[in-house]
C-alpha cells in the first residue's frame, strides 16, 4: 500500500497520474495500466508520448520513494554503544535513496534527449549531432538553444538545483558522487525523505515547464494522442 498520498496529489497538478497494474501485449508491445485521473492546472488535454514516458518513469522512482517513506521513521538514530565517537549507518535506507537519484537522472535524461531530437525533426533543422550528454549542464543548454528553449530561463533556481554539477547537493552532483565515489557518499552523506522527495518534485516541476514551453513553441511530434484518462483492462 502506498504511503505517498500527498506526493501523488501534488504531482497530479503537473498532469502526472498514479500508474499501477502494468501489463504488456507481448505481440504488439503495447503497454496497459490503471491510472488515477489528473487535475492538472496546465490546461493540457492530451499528453505527448515523451511526457507519458516521463510519467511512467516517475512511477518507477516512486517505488523507491515509498520504501524510503516507510523506512525512515523506523531508523534507530540513537547513539551507538561504542568506545569511539560512532554514528549508525543504514545501508538499506541509503541504497534506496541513492537509487532514487540515479533513476531520477535517467528519467530526466531520457526526456530531454527525446524532446531535443523530436524538435530537430519538427523544425527541419539539419545539424551534425555532436552527441550531446544530457546529464551535462552546458551540453543541455547548447542543445536546447538550437531548438529555441533557453533552459536556464525556464526556471533558473530549478536549473541550478538540478544541473549545477559543482553545487553541493545538486542532483547531478549527487549522481556523479554516487556513481564514481559510492562508498564516500555512504560514509558522509545523510539523506532524508524530505530531501529526496523535494528533488523528485523539482525535476517534475522543471520538466513540466519545458513541456509547456515546447507546446507554446509548437515543437511537438504529431503523435499527441495519449489522453490522460482512466485506462482499464
Amino acid at each position: 500500500m502506498s504511503n505517498l498520498k500527498e506526493f501523488w496529489e501534488e504531482i497530479r497538478r503537473f498532469g502526472i497520474p498514479k500508474l499501477s497494474d502494468f501489463l504488456i501485449d507481448q505481440k504488439t508491445k503495447e503497454l496497459f495500466y490503471k491510472q488515477t485521473r489528473t487535475r492538472t492546472t496546465s490546461n493540457w488535454e492530451v499528453s505527448t508520448p515523451e511526457y507519458l514516458t516521463f510519467s511512467i518513469n516517475v512511477s518507477r522512482v516512486a517505488v523507491f520513494l515509498n520504501d524510503i517513506k516507510i523506512m525512515e521513521p523506523n531508523l534507530d538514530r540513537s547513539k551507538p554503544n561504542a568506545s569511539f565517537e560512532a554514528k549508525k549507518l543504514f545501508l538499506d535506507y541509503h541504497i534506496k535513496c541513492e537509487a532514487v537519484i540515479i533513476f531520477l537522472v535517467t528519467t530526466l535524461e531520457v526526456y530531454l534527449e527525446s524532446v531535443y531530437h523530436i524538435a530537430l525533426n519538427k523544425l527541419k533543422i539539419n545539424t551534425i549531432d555532436p552527441k550531446y550528454n544530457f546529464q551535462n549542464k552546458e551540453d543541455c543548454k547548447t542543445a536546447f538553444k538550437i531548438i529555441g528553449i533557453d533552459l536556464p530561463n525556464v526556471d533558473n533556481q530549478l536549473w541550478q538545483d538540478i544541473f549545477a554539477a559543482k553545487k553541493e547537493g545538486s542532483i547531478m552532483n549527487l549522481r556523479h558522487r554516487i556513481i564514481h565515489t559510492g562508498l564516500k557518499v555512504f560514509l558522509s552523506y545523510d539523506f532524508t525523505f524530505e530531501e529526496i522527495e523535494e528533488k523528485v518534485l523539482n525535476v517534475i516541476k522543471f520538466i513540466s515547464k519545458i513541456e509547456t514551453k515546447r507546446r507554446d513553441l509548437k515543437i511537438l511530434s504529431s503523435q499527441i494522442v495519449k489522453i490522460f484518462d482512466e485506462s482499464l483492462f
